[in-house]
């Protein structure tokens, strides 16, 4: 999963579309934050995309039988 501030004034938004481009896996995502700058994890909008990347990562762990459902 790629996250991307909208606002990053160091890396480029077609940086992360380039990394996703590159990534073999098909389970793949990429966000891209609106109000967020490059220090994303201090955005006023974390919270969101925080939710996003555990939900990836929740349903990567699922996928591989490595975490049992908990629902």
């Amino acid at each position: 999963m790629i996250i991307q501030g909208e606002k990053d004034g160091v890396a480029p938004k077609e940086a992360a579309s380039f990394l996703y481009e590159q990534i073999q896996s098909v389970d793949k995502q990429m966000y891209f934050s609106k109000s967020s700058e490059h220090h994303i994890c201090y955005s006023d909008n974390q919270n969101e995309w925080f939710e996003r990347v555990f939900q990836f990562i929740i349903a990567d762990k699922r996928n591989q039988n490595i975490m049992p459902d908990c629902n």
